[in-house]
């Protein structure tokens, strides 16, 4: 994606680079404090956008979610669950889908994802979520936790987020998220499931 965006605004001389490795909350921090320009994926809602002095694009991309639960766990998910779920510290995009779509769940935090699955394996937690394109590299510690993963049938939306004055960049990068056919942000997507 980051390519496309850097031809549709090759008059802008916008260069991306990518920081891996940082969640959802410190990618905020970075922004806040100027060190980053932009951060993605972001999935907060309005009111959190405001207090956070962030802009969201237009929908960017989205992703299909997978609960993994415990194999002898018969429970299942559904608006009205009052399920317990573990989510790794820093994630308010997470925080902000459960909320959402299972408003009497509960949500743990804990320190990351191995954390998570040790959580829900051994019984602290009910269930954790994870994005479908991860299900095939997370396979193995899903089996290894004795745990399994189902659809939810439900996606989480991300969008891209700058800080509230930068509104020519806001500009630039709603340009190239609207400018992304889905189908190319898709493929985008899928190419993890290999990771």
């Amino acid at each position: 994606f980051l390519s496309h965006a850097e031809n549709i605004l090759r008059t802008t001389k916008v260069r991306f680079e990518t920081i891996p490795d940082l969640t959802t909350a410190a990618a905020l921090e970075a922004l806040k404090a100027r060190e980053i320009d932009c951060a993605v994926p972001v999935d907060v809602s309005t009111y959190d956008a405001e207090q956070e002095g962030i802009r969201l694009t237009n929908l960017a991309m989205k992703t299909g979610v997978n609960v993994v639960m415990r194999e002898n766990d018969d429970r299942s998910l559904s608006r009205d669950s009052e399920l317990m779920f573990a989510i790794s510290q820093g994630n308010p995009n997470l925080d902000t889908f459960i909320k959402g779509q299972y408003p009497a769940c509960r949500v743990l935090i804990f320190a990351n994802e191995d954390a998570c699955y040790d959580a829900v394996s051994n019984a602290t937690a009910d269930c954790m979520l994870i994005s479908n394109y991860r299900v095939r590299a997370e396979e193995a510690r899903i089996q290894e936790h004795k745990l399994f993963h189902v659809p939810t049938g439900e996606h989480i939306p991300f969008s891209f987020a700058v800080r509230r004055e930068d509104k020519q960049l806001y500009f630039l990068m709603n340009k190239a998220v609207l400018t992304t056919r889905s189908e190319d942000m898709d493929s985008a997507l899928a190419s993890y499931m290999h990771t």
